[in-house]
């Protein structure tokens, strides 16, 4: 195993109520609901698991942000998500590696997001997150964890 990538993965129930949302206020959502997940670690070194209780994390949608990687914008939605920001630290303090100066914990709703997409028009939904389930599972540093999207088009 060359590294180590955690995430919470939510109910497909989440997924829908969020598309849902997305598509009645026009906001581009092209994952697929049940592809919903919030990444807790992308570690190029390996780390052991630590396992948390789900059953009492709520996670709370803060605001949308565009991540921009210079070849690549993608469309999140920030959570305030103490719990996972713990675990992350956690992981990190075990010797697992970060490749941005913070963590911030978001669901990705849109990759390839037009330049013109105006996010402050959107409003935050209205929705909590439940996690139903931390996975760990070697790092695939070509691949987008648990990504699928469909060819939705942005508006």
């Amino acid at each position: 195993m060359s590294g180590t990538y955690a995430s919470v993965k939510f109910s497909p129930q989440v997924g829908e109520l969020l598309q849902l949302w997305c598509n009645c206020h026009g906001i581009p959502m092209t994952i697929i609901p049940e592809f919903l997940h919030c990444t807790v670690l992308y570690s190029r070194t390996e780390v052991e698991p630590i396992e948390i209780p789900l059953k009492k994390i709520y996670l709370s949608p803060k605001e949308f942000r565009i991540f921009d990687n210079g070849s690549e914008r993608a469309l999140v939605l920030l959570l305030d998500a103490p719990e996972l920001s713990e675990l992350h630290d956690r992981l990190i303090e075990q010797g697992g590696t970060h490749d941005y100066p913070e963590y911030n914990p978001h669901v990705t709703l849109s990759f390839q997001v037009s330049e013109n997409l105006n996010i402050n028009k959107f409003p935050v939904p209205p929705l909590i997150f439940v996690p139903s389930e931390l996975c760990y599972e070697p790092l695939d540093p070509v691949w987008k964890h648990g990504v699928r999207t469909s060819n939705i088009s942005e508006h």
